[in-house]
């Protein structure tokens, strides 16, 4: 059995898919947008920690004061997320480096020079984590995914209401059909305000009237059938009206020789009387059986078994005159009884 769908949970459920497709889109690309963003910021976040501390080990670097360098270094990298920090000198001179090494993979880098003059004497190296960056990105999914709840269950709603006109114009169409098949919507005419409801009416009231006339075709014509069938029992009655009376006489004065003068004859001649009779009584029983025949169409069951032999034998003693005349052997073999 194929499967039935509502028309109302179609409708809400492609509008959910609609929905919530777009909004996978939007909030795609919304992210892309807001993690190039807070990278952005991140990053600026920890040149200006980079720029500030390479300012201030400046002079430290100079006097080889390794114990102020770590000192400005504790003072001035106060943000939480920068998890590394390294200073060197231009000849690889290591003044400042963190106690435990730790992988920087997972880091935004930034450098920023060391400058005395117009010398660039070392490098401040600071690794900032991306901790912030995830909770603002998570917090915008959220928001993105509150946002796409409420959007979706306002379009399954708007799906609902939009398709309430169709459900209303199908449920009339049931209510047309079912009186229409229950002969109840003649002449009448069902007006929607949707044009697929309303050809589907014209079309259906199209056939009702094709079948209304095909229906009154039909009955004129078993009315002319019946009344041909009538006239045609009533001549078959008059036709073998007249044809039993000849037959009568034969059949009486055939009967008379046979009793009366059937000693008198040689064996032709009572060949000949016999012949005779037998015909006459085949013909009585062939006019009988067109009558009933002719009856058959007003019978309720006219089907009965028929036993070919015995069929086949009285159509071979009807034409056993022939058969001697033409010296034909007619055999007949065991037959099956048909219906």
């Amino acid at each position: 059995m194929a499967a039935q769908y509502n028309i109302k949970v179609q409708y809400a459920a492609w509008m959910a898919v609609c929905t919530l497709a777009a909004v996978v889109v939007l909030t795609g690309l919304h992210l892309r947008q807001e993690l190039r963003v807070r990278e952005e910021g991140v990053r600026a976040r920890a040149d200006v920690t980079a720029k500030a501390l390479a300012k201030a080990v400046e002079p430290a670097m100079a006097s080889n004061d390794v114990g102020r360098v770590a000192g400005l270094v504790a003072t001035i990298v106060a943000d939480e997320e920068i998890y590394h920090t390294r200073i060197v000198g231009t000849d690889g001179t290591a003044f400042y480096r963190p106690w435990q090494e730790r992988e920087t993979a997972g880091l935004i880098m930034v450098q920023a020079p060391v400058v005395r003059g117009t010398n660039v004497v070392g490098t401040v190296e600071v690794g900032i984590g991306q901790a912030s960056l995830s909770e603002g990105l998570m917090r915008t999914v959220l928001g993105h995914l509150l946002v796409g709840l409420v959007l979706v269950g306002a379009a399954v709603g708007a799906a609902v209401y939009a398709s309430r006109p169709v459900r209303e114009s199908l449920r009339e169409l049931l209510q047309y059909v079912k009186r229409v098949a229950a002969g109840e919507a003649k002449g009448e005419r069902l007006e929607s305000d949707l044009a697929e409801v309303e050809q589907v009416s014209a079309l259906l009231n199209s056939l009702v009237a094709s079948v209304q006339e095909a229906q009154a075709k039909l009955a004129r014509a078993q009315r002319e059938l019946k009344s041909a069938q009538k006239e045609m029992d009533e001549y078959t009655y008059v036709i073998s009206h007249d044809l039993k009376e000849p037959l009568r006489g034969i059949e009486a004065f055939s009967k008379f020789l046979i009793e009366d003068y059937r000693e008198k004859l040689d064996e032709e001649g009572k060949h000949h009387i016999d012949v005779i009779r037998n015909s006459a009584l085949r013909m009585q029983r062939l006019i009988n059986d067109l009558l009933k025949f002719s009856r058959l169409g007003q019978q309720k069951s006219p089907l009965a078994p028929v036993g070919l032999n015995a069929m086949l034998l009285h159509v071979k003693l009807n034409l056993q005159y022939a058969l001697d005349q033409k010296k034909v052997e007619l055999q007949i073999e065991k037959l099956p009884t048909v219906v």
